[in-house]
Parts: structure tokens; sequence; C-alpha cells
């Protein structure tokens, strides 16, 4: 699969696991271990569509949880 960074154009990926941080409806979640097409240059990581639907299947349905994290919420004003 050919896949082009929308960041700076370069076509050149490693594939690596990586933590996410997802915002959905105003709840944080902390995903680690995903794998991903990171791209060489800006470092910017792409799921495929089948991870993309089983991290939402983990959000959706609260599995795997490992942890419980406490955060600091700041607004930049």
């Amino acid at each position: 699969m050919e896949i082009q960074c929308h960041n700076c154009g370069n076509e050149k990926f490693t594939e690596q696991n990586v933590e996410q941080v997802f915002n959905i409806d105003g709840k944080i979640y902390l995903l680690k271990n995903i794998p991903a097409m990171v791209c060489s240059r800006c470092e910017e990581a792409y799921f495929l569509p089948s991870t993309q639907r089983a991290v939402m299947d983990m959000i959706n349905n609260n599995r795997n949880v490992i942890s419980k994290i406490e955060a600091d919420v700041m607004e930049f004003i």
C-alpha cells in the first residue's frame, strides 16, 4: 500500500506501535501499543481502517482498560 503523508508529503513510513490520545465526547482515552505506519520525516502516525475500527470498538466497549490516570486540565488564555 502506497501512502503519502498529508503533513509533509513524504512517502516513506515505518511500522511502529504508538501511543495516541483520543478525546471523545469530552472523555480522554490514552491507548498504547497501537500498530501504525509512521512517517519517517515528521512522525505523523497513520492507522489502517481495521485498526481504526478496533480502537473505536475498544473505546465504545471500555475494553482492555489496564489503568486509570488523573490529569490537570488547563486553558490557554
